[in-house]
């Protein structure tokens, strides 16, 4: 969740990036009419963009909140199940499970042969302790770790994603665009097909999947705006 909002305020910060930069710099104003119909123009528009944003960002957040609160998971002999109202039951057998990952006051993965077949076990669920000692019998519980990885947390993740935003719509240096366009394709890209593919996504998450693709969209029109002008 902390993630998403990383991302979607940094999709917003890029919206109103663009539409500062691409406003020509030695853009005079006369007074009178036009001047006012340009700036009721300019502003309609900003709001709409900036509306049309903070209603994606809410509505996804809404929708991973609410499939969030019906997350169940069954232990029905070798079988875990994973239930959610907006998706697909997610079974995993015995015998499919090749271990477990655990992050103290997090909790833990089952993990399988299929890096997109996995179940995460909140700490905040019901049963969480009683759930785990079961869980055991069929494979032994590595030592938790203290935390998770540094490259693996939101705040990296957004972090790099915004400094790379940053960069993309306020440098001028082609290398430095270019490098900040990279490392923003490989994350969006790499993200839609994840959440694409894998079986524990729910139905609204793959839904508004599209704004990856739309990001990258913009992503590549900055890219193509700064490789004219250098040329």
């Amino acid at each position: 969740m902390r993630l998403s909002r990383g991302f979607y305020a940094a999709y917003l910060i890029s919206l109103v990036a663009a539409l500062v930069l691409v406003t020509p710099r030695n853009l005079t104003f006369k007074p009178g009419p036009s001047l006012i119909v340009a700036v009721i123009a300019i502003t309609v528009a900003v709001l709409f963009t900036i509306c049309l944003a903070f209603w994606t960002i809410f509505r996804s957040l809404r929708l991973r909140q609410k499939s969030w609160n019906s997350y169940e998971l069954v232990l029905d002999g070798d079988r875990l199940i994973k239930r959610m109202t907006d998706g697909d039951d997610l079974i995993v057998h015995r015998s499919e499970v090749s271990g477990f990952d655990e992050t103290a006051g997090r909790g833990f993965f089952v993990k399988t042969q299929d890096v997109h077949r996995y179940i995460f076990v909140p700490s905040a669920l019901n049963d969480y302790d009683e759930l785990k000692r079961e869980l055991a019998s069929w494979r032994p519980f590595p030592r938790a770790r203290a935390r998770d990885p540094i490259w693996s947390s939101p705040f990296f993740i957004g972090s790099v994603c915004l400094l790379a935003w940053w960069m993309l719509w306020f440098s001028a240096n082609k290398q430095h665009v270019l490098a900040a366009a990279f490392v923003l394709l490989v994350f969006l890209i790499s993200t839609f097909v994840a959440v694409m593919r894998s079986p524990r996504a729910s139905i609204g998450m793959k839904r508004m999947s599209w704004i990856y693709l739309v990001v990258a969209g913009l992503t590549l029109v900055r890219v193509a705006a700064v490789m004219r002008v250098t040329e």
